[in-house]
């Protein structure tokens, strides 16, 4: 897992811990958000960030409506590629050992 700094990260971590306020996959509350706390808790990119080029050649881009604060920051970190996840589960998540079907309805 590896952990991404700069202004336009800053942003998507920022918006993503706003929308969700906790783990969107175990439903655990930040209890210490209101504290700007976030010990365990973690925005995670839908699309990998590593992968931006193809993110842009294959057209992805075009899908994202809530665009970031600045062009530059590049759509890729528009909250909409965004998840707050716990640690554990962003760790899992990246190492394609958990994954999220978007096409199943919740029970």
């Amino acid at each position: 897992m590896s952990f991404q700094t700069g202004k336009r990260v800053q942003e998507f971590t920022a918006k993503v811990r706003e929308r969700d306020g906790r783990c969107i996959v175990t439903k655990k509350e930040n209890i210490s958000k209101e504290f700007g706390r976030w010990r365990g808790f973690e925005a995670a990119h839908i699309f990998p960030l590593a992968y931006e080029h193809q993110w842009n050649t294959q057209g992805w881009s075009q899908q994202i409506t809530i665009l970031p604060s600045r062009r530059s920051y590049g759509t890729i970190n528009s909250v909409q590629n965004g998840l707050l996840l716990d640690n554990s589960i962003h760790e899992l998540f990246d190492s394609y050992d958990f994954s999220i079907n978007p096409n199943v309805s919740p029970i």
